[in-house]
Parts: structure tokens; sequence; C-alpha cells
């Protein structure tokens, strides 16, 4: 199959080629190649893995007028390069 080179002529008289076939291939595939090394170069920490746990995940409990009640939540941070920040609401 062959794609025949179509020419365009600007108002200020530029003539421009347009491409197709082949031409239009190659520049596709080196954009692509050119994505991938930008992407395989940028930095492990946009590639960071996070992992999160919370021990127990739920509580109930119930207290009588003036009674304190004490409870432990364990919360771990398991990623290498990530902080992370906390917040507990108790209802």
């Amino acid at each position: 199959m062959h794609f025949l080179l179509s020419w365009s002529r600007h108002e200020d008289g530029v003539v421009a080629s347009v491409p197709c076939g082949r031409t239009l291939i190659r520049r596709a595939a080196i954009m692509l190649i050119g994505l991938f090394a930008i992407l395989a170069a940028a930095p492990s920490s946009t590639r960071a893995q996070v992992s999160l746990s919370f021990t127990p995940m739920l509580v109930e409990m119930t207290a009588a007028p003036g009674e304190t009640r004490t409870f432990e939540v364990v919360m771990r941070n398991e990623g290498r390069t990530v902080t992370a920040d906390f917040l507990i609401y108790t209802a």
C-alpha cells in the first residue's frame, strides 16, 4: 500500500508537507520512545509504595456517666519514604 504525500499552501504562500504513511509512523514511534524514557527516568519517590495499617478498625464501648474508659489504637506507616499524617475522630 502506498500513501501519497500531499501538499498544502498556506495563506502566506508557504508550502508545507503533510506527513503520512511511514513518516507518521516513525514520528509516533519516536514520541512513544521519548515518553517511555521520560517516565523511566522519573524519580523513584513518584513510584513510592505506601502501606498503612490501623488496629483495631472498630472499637465499641459504653461508659457510665463520669466514668473514664481507655483504649489503644496502633497506627503503623510501613512506607519507606513517605510520611503519614493520622487524625483520629471519636463519636
